[in-house]
This record gives C-alpha cells, sequence and structure tokens, in this order.
C-alpha cells in the first residue's frame, strides 16, 4: 500500500504563506480597500522615491523583475500605480497614484495591525519568524541550498552587481569580435539589456541562462565560467575519419569526421576512399552527425566532384583579416568522379565544416541533398577571456558563399529531398533508380 509522503520544507513555507497573505487580503477587503499584500513591498519602495522603474523597484523590494513586473501590472489594474515620466524621456516608470496616496493612512493602519499579529505568532511559538526568515536568507545568498555534491564544484554565488559587471564586460567583448560589426552592436545590446536577479543567481545557471538567449541570434555563443577552453573546433577522431563500402552500384561514403586535408595520413585516407567512390557508377557521401572539421578537407572532397579546374567555395570574412578564398583541389586521378552522380545525406547533427560541403556542392548544383536541416552553425571563433572568472565563445569570421551571398548560419543546409526517416535509405534507393 502506497504511503503519504513527508510535507517538506517549501511546502510548509508556501502553506504558511498562503494563509498570512488571505489572512491580510480579507481584512483589506472587510474595510472596502481593493489592496493586497503583495502589494506592500512596492508600495514602500515607491514611498521612498517620486517614480522607479521596475527593475529599481525590484532591487528595493528584494523581488526579482519579473515578480515586481506583475505586482506592478496589478496594481495598476488596480488604480494604485500610474506612469511616470523618466530623466530621459525613455524609460518606463510609475509613482503612486491619487487613489493610493489617499488610501494610505488606512492602509498604513493595516500594516501596524499585521505587524502586532507577526510579533504575537512569534511570541506563541517561540520564534522571531522575520529574524529566522532573514537569516535563512543570507546563509543561503552565501550557499544555495542544494550545494555542491562531491563530483561538482562548487557553486558561486553572484549577487546584481557582480552580475552587472559581467554582463557589461561580456557585452564589450561582443561588440569588439563578433564578426559582424552591426550584428555584434544588437548582440552587446541584449546582453546589456539582460535582467540581473536581484536576490542573486549562481555562476552556472546565469551563464546557462545567457547562453540560450544568445543561442538565439547564433548558435556558436557559450558563456561559460571555469571552464577549460574549448569550441567547436574538430578534434582528432581515435579511428578512422572516414570509411567505404558498396551497396549495389552505390558506394556509400561514411563521414565520422573531416579530417585535416592538409595533414598528409588524413589526405592519404580521403583520396583512398574517394579512389574506391570513382570505381562506383554513384556516390552517395552519409554527413549525417557530422559535428565538423577542417576547411581544408572540405576543399580536398569537393575536387575531384567538381572538374579539373578549382572551384571557388566559400570566402572567410572577419573584423580583424582580410578576406580568405577557399576553392576545390582538383585531382586529376579521380576525374571520374566530376561525372558521377552524387547524393550527400544530412541531418539536424551535421554541423559546420561539414555543412559547408553540403552547402557549396548543393548551391553549385553538383549534389542532390537528402534527409533533414542541418545544424545550421556556420560562423567560426574561439573563446575570450572575460570578467570574474567568465568567459565566452564568439563567432569571429563567417563563411560566405559566392554564389548566395550568405551561408547557412541558424537556417542550415535545407535538404532537395527531406525526409525525417530513413535518409541514407532514400538516398540509396534514388541513387540505384538513377535520380
Amino acid at each position: 500500500m502506497h504511503q503519504p509522503s513527508a510535507v517538506g520544507l517549501g511546502t510548509r513555507l508556501r502553506q504558511l504563506i498562503a494563509h498570512l497573505d488571505r489572512a491580510v487580503d480579507e481584512a483589506y477587503a472587510e474595510i472596502g480597500l481593493t489592496y493586497r499584500a503583495a502589494f506592500t513591498p512596492v508600495t514602500r519602495a515607491l514611498l521612498a522615491a517620486d517614480s522607479m522603474s521596475v527593475r529599481e523597484i525590484a532591487a528595493a523590494a528584494g523581488a526579482t523583475h519579473s515578480a515586481a513586473s506583475q505586482t506592478v501590472a496589478q496594481m495598476r489594474r488596480a488604480g494604485l500605480v500610474e506612469d511616470a515620466p523618466g530623466p530621459d524621456g525613455r524609460e518606463r516608470r510609475v509613482r503612486l497614484s491619487d487613489l493610493a496616496r489617499l488610501q494610505l493612512p488606512v492602509v498604513e493602519e493595516q500594516w501596524a495591525r499585521t505587524d502586532a499579529a507577526a510579533a504575537a505568532l512569534s511570541r506563541e511559538i517561540g520564534v522571531d519568524l522575520g529574524a529566522a526568515a532573514a537569516r535563512a536568507l543570507d546563509v543561503l545568498r552565501e550557499r544555495p541550498f542544494l550545494g555542491p555534491g562531491p563530483d561538482r564544484p562548487p557553486v558561486r554565488w553572484m549577487d546584481p552587481a557582480e552580475q552587472a559587471a559581467v554582463l557589461a564586460g561580456l557585452a564589450d567583448l561582443v561588440e569588439r569580435h563578433f564578426v559582424f560589426a552591426d550584428a555584434a552592436a544588437a548582440h552587446a545590446a541584449e546582453i546589456r539589456r539582460w535582467p540581473v536577479s536581484e536576490p542573486g543567481v549562481s555562476s552556472e545557471a546565469f551563464a546557462q541562462g545567457l547562453t540560450q538567449a544568445l543561442r538565439r541570434r547564433d548558435g556558436h555563443f557559450k558563456v561559460a565560467r571555469d571552464e577549460p577552453e574549448a569550441g567547436p573546433a574538430a578534434e582528432k577522431a581515435s579511428g578512422p575519419s572516414m570509411s567505404l563500402r558498396r551497396e549495389g552500384r552505390t558506394g556509400v561514403l561514411d563521414v565520422a569526421l573531416l579530417a585535416d586535408g592538409d595533414d598528409p595520413a588524413d589526405a592519404a585516407e580521403a583520396r583512398d576512399r574517394l579512389a574506391g567512390l570513382a570505381a562506383c557508377d554513384a556516390a552517395v557521401i552519409d554527413l549525417r552527425g557530422v559535428p565538423g572539421g577542417w576547411p581544408s578537407m572540405v576543399e580536398l572532397l569537393a575536387g575531384p566532384f567538381l572538374g579539373p579546374e578549382p572551384r571557388p567555395l566559400v570566402t572567410f570574412v572577419s573584423r580583424d583579416r582580410p578576406d580568405m578564398h577557399s576553392a576545390s583541389r582538383p585531382d586529376a586521378r579521380l576525374a571520374r568522379l566530376a561525372s558521377t552522380p552524387l547524393w550527400l545525406v544530412v541531418d539536424g547533427r551535421t554541423a559546420s565544416a561539414a555543412e559547408s560541403f553540403a552547402y557549396a556542392l548543393q548551391s553549385i548544383g553538383r549534389a542532390t541533398v537528402v534527409g533533414s536541416p542541418t545544424a545550421g552553425a556556420a560562423n567560426p571563433g574561439r573563446w575570450f577571456p572575460g570578467p570574474d572568472g567568465f568567459r565566452m565563445f564568439i563567432a569571429t569570421g563567417a563563411p560566405i558563399d559566392p554564389r548566395t551571398g550568405t551561408n547557412w548560419e541558424g537556417v542550415g543546409v535545407l535538404p532537395d529531398v527531406r525526409t525525417e526517416g530513413d535518409a541514407l535509405g532514400a538516398a540509396l534507393r534514388l541513387a540505384e533508380a538513377g535520380g
């Protein structure tokens, strides 16, 4: 038989707060006021200033920006706050309305009554509830409630000032280094607008939240603290970077990683596999799950399929270097591949250099792409050290296709034949059927 679970601390605290707020709200309703207990921190904050922004109210009330915004909206509907002009005419601010100030003497009487009831409750249970809550909050600001386990590093807690300083430093990094200057300004502005958490936040949650927000703008952004400097640059595979097999009259090149085409061993392996493809009537290159690799291998693999003359693939642009032009590397020994029908299989995990290969051959019209849209990770970058031990991965360059004038960043390579099922099987059926 299922045993009822014990009631936890959080449940007890929520029950206590709900009981207290309900009692106070009923007292206000009995005397005909639309005022609520939740309005008191905002009201007290606004009493100390002519007007305030929601962020300033949140900081003064010890609430999150979201909670303060919701309370201000409720008070506006009740007619207790109104808009007020800001110092520069742009910032949205609020102030107490005439109705709120008219009700204030009665509200202050209720505050005194509530304080007396709270003191009586503390005496009855032998615990100063206000002091205990304040002490608990102080401890949690120094050490999160669910502290680090044996396999996790200590969690660092950031107060609002520390968050603001890190945001300013990261915004400056993006403004200086992001590949496109106009977009850099927009990205930096979003970082500067990122709301700080008034109660504080762990460095881990801070980095994760900012990373998720920025990746909606560019998939390479990452914010981290005390992590090794590593990014999407390719690493040596532990086994062969590609393998070849035959399926009927079709050769299938299964790619694990686009290794370094300038490395003699990697280049020899790639040419050996391409020679095997040249002996087949059709070719399928499986790029599913390929995280990327080196542009040099893109040039080497594309060369035999694009004929005896070098063909432009992409132009790499950056903020601080001259443009670099990438072209295919023809190989007369593999000339037969220039006329071999070619299908490329991709999925959502096909990224970076693997996308570059598929995008170029598709835009040239040399290959049919089969599968689902790719990852959309075009722009290379590197880690930059930021303030307070944080670092940020920023895209510092962009490959631009000379035929389309753009690339696959954020949208991916869109297949000519879209299938969510067996993409490789679909490509093989097309190859065996001759198209």
